[in-house]
């Protein structure tokens, strides 16, 4: 099937792990009984980086068989993919796979496909490099891009380990009041998208 077609002024560019599906806490709860210190991440959006000693323990976690296609969703995730649509927008999922989980994006879409439909599974982008991927912007909990520059405002939802970064956009979670007006001026911005 190909993906639907869509006025790209209006794509806004959602990030799955740690935006809709909750990564880290399905890290957190897997490795608390054999590693007790282990704890949602703070400092660090990659929880790796933040327990370094727990790396191999939290590369199989994420390794295995069915991680991805069983994460839960985070706390208003799935109404905040509604919220998006109410709004007049089309969200679409921009995603990078784990290199070392062989089956990382097949798992990504029937994740996608399990909570979102499978239109929305579809038309995914599961790339390394994000900015190549066209939208109004981008709603990732990473704190900076490494990718080029991007085409778009890179907005941060807000996590614990991502409030030093320095960008002037940042959604406080779903159900954040400010949602609306941040999106509508990017929509008024020329050349955006």
């Amino acid at each position: 099937m190909l993906p639907i077609m869509t006025d790209n002024a209006q794509v806004i560019l959602v990030d799955m792990d740690g935006v809709l599906a909750d990564f880290d806490r399905a890290v957190v709860e897997t490795l608390r009984p054999r590693c007790p210190e282990i704890e949602l991440p703070t400092t660090s959006h990659r929880i790796r980086l933040q327990f370094p000693q727990y790396a191999a323990e939290i590369k199989a976690v994420t390794s295995a068989t069915g991680f991805f296609r069983d994460l839960e969703p985070i706390k208003g995730a799935l109404d905040g993919w509604q919220r998006l649509k109410d709004l007049g927008y089309h969200p679409r999922i921009c995603s990078s796979p784990l290199f070392w989980h062989k089956e990382c994006e097949q798992e990504k879409r029937a994740w996608l496909a399990a909570h979102l439909g499978p239109d929305v599974a579809a038309e995914a982008h599961i790339v390394d490099d994000k900015c190549h991927c066209p939208g109004l912007a981008l709603i990732d909990d990473i704190p900076e891009l490494t990718c080029g520059p991007a085409p778009w405002p890179h907005i941060v939802f807000d996590h614990p380990y991502n409030r030093h970064a320095g960008s002037p956009h940042r959604l406080r979670g779903w159900d954040d009041p400010a949602l609306p007006d941040l999106l509508a001026g990017f929509s008024a911005a020329p050349g955006l998208g």
